[in-house]
């Protein structure tokens, strides 16, 4: 796969056409549960930008539109069910011949996706702990009359990811499908989540024990920085959770103990003076016409973390 660091496949990855481009890729291998599987995270990461692509159902689309089952049908999985409710959006992969699937959590694509990202507060979940109050608003519009019922139903091994807003869903929905009774049959056996921002406290990741969580980071994703590490009323820190994986640039991949939060010795305010330093780099960018993301921005690209993942050793 090649990287692509234009601003159509950053803010419009769906429309891309070479989904699942990857040189010699193994199958799916839903046993891979409590370590980092290269190739899974290959797989995870196309699904999340395919989910990205956006149907008849959302937009007007000409005859002969390739649709998302489209691409996945060619590799040996199908679209079982497409969750979309109130600017949520997730989709539900199945493989019959590997008894699998991956629920696959859109992240940030349009106004009211920005709007969820900085609806920032803290608030209590139903489990303990402080999330962030946009994602967790975001979760429940698509939760007990979509996803929560259909996976009472499911009997395979279950992985769950996202990009982005995505990714911080899918990081609420493993710990809300580990802590509701009424899925414990559930069988979610891994989380794997890219360019994620911070989701909630501590807590959350408590709530996670137990569960593998591969957190991918593409080098310097600035989406990864937000919301900033800081206190709200002495109650509520953010604070990222799940086992760090960072792709550096020289092809290596950086793992690190689980839960660790590198940029939590930053300035609290690091996060969104470096997005407004981006935005000041951009309009001067444009008013230049160099029309071009920046890194922080490039790095957040869904097909550069496949471009990346495909080449990491």
């Amino acid at each position: 796969m090649e990287p692509d660091n234009s601003f159509g496949a950053l803010t419009h990855p769906g429309e891309a056409s070479n989904f699942f481009d990857i040189a010699n890729l193994a199958e799916f291998d839903p046993r891979s549960k409590t370590s980092y599987n290269r190739t899974n995270a290959l797989w995870l990461a196309e699904f999340c930008r395919l989910i990205y692509r956006q149907e008849k159902d959302e937009i007007d689309r000409p005859t002969g539109f390739l649709t998302r089952n489209h691409f996945l049908a060619a590799k040996g999985w199908r679209e079982d069910t497409f969750f979309n409710h109130d600017g949520t959006q997730a989709g539900l992969f199945v493989n019959g011949h590997l008894h699998c699937g991956a629920l696959v959590f859109r992240g940030t694509l349009g106004i009211k996706d920005v709007m969820t990202d900085l609806e920032c507060l803290p608030t209590l979940p139903e489990g303990g702990g402080y999330v962030h109050n946009g994602f967790k608003r975001a979760l429940d519009a698509v939760w007990d009359d979509g996803i929560k019922p259909a996976l009472t139903k499911l009997d395979f091994p279950l992985l769950f990811t996202g990009h982005s807003l995505g990714a911080a869903l899918a990081t609420l929905a493993a710990a809300r499908c580990i802590q509701d009774p009424d899925l414990k049959n559930s069988r979610l056996v891994a989380l794997y989540t890219f360019g994620s921002p911070r989701v909630g406290d501590k807590d959350l990741g408590t709530a996670l024990q137990g569960l593998f969580h591969c957190r991918l980071v593409n080098d310097k994703d600035i989406i990864t920085t937000v919301p900033p590490v800081m206190l709200v009323g002495g109650i509520a820190r953010f604070q990222h959770v799940g086992q760090m994986h960072r792709l550096e640039p020289d092809g290596h991949l950086h793992i690190f103990p689980p839960d660790v939060d590198i940029v939590e010795t930053r300035s609290p305010l690091s996060g969104p003076i470096k997005i407004l330093a981006l935005l000041k780099g951009l309009l001067a960018r444009i008013l230049a016409i160099r029309i071009g993301p920046p890194k922080p921005l490039r790095d957040h690209t869904p097909v550069n973390y496949t471009a990346r993942l495909e080449k990491a050793r």
